[in-house]
């Protein structure tokens, strides 16, 4: 899986800072802030600043429901493979 697919499905599960994602992800620093940079270019993720620390989110709504709809199914999925091995 890409370093970028990566990131987008980290943040579409909550706002993250560098640090969090370095640490879910096991990315370096360096390759992380250069992919969030083109993301960010892209129209994908944004980011606000709390004090010190910047904060990234997914900005394109495309992308956030396309990512949120694709975790509903994959759960609905599951459900009913578990429902079916329940009987």
């Amino acid at each position: 899986m890409s370093t970028r697919i990566k990131i987008v499905c980290a943040l579409s599960i909550k706002r993250a800072c560098v640090s969090d994602l370095q640490e879910i992800l096991g990315i370096n620093q360096t390759t992380l802030s250069h992919q969030l940079a083109f993301l960010k270019n892209a129209g994908i993720v944004d980011c606000e600043r709390y004090g010190k620390a910047i904060v990234y989110y997914i900005s394109n709504k495309g992308v956030y429901n396309l990512l949120s709809a694709s975790v509903d199914f994959i759960d609905g999925q599951e459900k009913m493979q578990d429902a079916l091995c329940l009987n």
